[in-house]
C-alpha cells in the first residue's frame, strides 16, 4: 500500500487480489469479477479488482465475467482483465494458444461495444498473459502474441507495457 500510494493514481486495475484490499482508506471497490470456482472466493478473493477514489460506476459486460469488470470513471472507459495462461485449465474443452485466442475474442467483443456505444477514452488494463516483444518469446504463444497485437491495433490501443517497456 505504501508503493502504491506513492504512486498517487485515482484508479487501480488490480489483479488476483482480494475485494477488501484498498490501495488507501481514499479508495473505494468500484467493480470486481464475478465469483470464480479457481478463486478462494469465502475470503474474498477475485480476478480482478477495480478501485477509485473518483465518482465511479460499474459498466455491464457479457463475457468472461469471472476474470473481467468495468467502470467508467470521468469519462474513461476502464476495463480489468485477466487472460487465459497456456496452462490454464478453466475452459473445459480448448486450452493453450486456442483458449487465450477464445477468451481475447470474446472480451474483445465487449471492448467494442463499449468503446463505440460511447465518446469515451478506453483503457484495457491487466494481466494480459502474453509478451509482446518483437523479438524473442518467453511467455504465451505465438498465435497468441499475433492475435493480442492485431486486437489492440483494431481497437486503437497501445499497450505500454509491450515491447521494450514489457517488464
Amino acid at each position: 500500500r505504501e508503493a502504491m500510494r506513492s504512486v498517487g493514481a485515482d484508479v487501480w486495475v488490480l489483479t488476483e487480489t482480494f475485494r477488501d484490499f484498498a490501495p488507501s482508506l481514499e479508495h473505494r471497490l468500484i467493480a470486481s469479477s464475478a465469483d470464480a470456482p479457481d478463486r478462494n472466493v469465502d475470503e474474498g478473493e477475485c480476478w480482478v479488482a477495480i478501485w477509485s477514489r473518483q465518482p465511479a460506476e460499474i459498466l455491464p459486460l457479457t463475457a468472461d465475467l469471472d476474470r473481467v469488470a468495468a467502470v467508467v470513471v470521468d469519462e474513461v472507459t476502464i476495463v480489468g482483465t485477466v487472460l487465459p495462461w497456456l496452462s490454464d485449465d478453466r475452459r473445459k474443452n480448448i486450452r493453450g494458444k486456442d483458449a487465450f485466442c477464445t477468451a481475447l475474442a470474446e472480451q474483445a467483443a465487449d471492448w467494442r461495444r463499449l468503446r463505440d456505444c460511447s465518446q469515451r477514452v478506453l483503457c484495457v488494463a491487466g494481466d494480459f498473459n502474453q509478451d509482446l516483444l518483437t523479438q524473442g518469446h518467453y511467455y504465451g504463444s505465438h498465435e497468441g502474441r499475433q492475435a493480442l497485437r492485431k486486437t489492440l491495433a483494431e481497437m486503437g490501443l497501445h499497450c505500454v507495457t509491450g515491447g521494450r517497456n514489457d517488464p
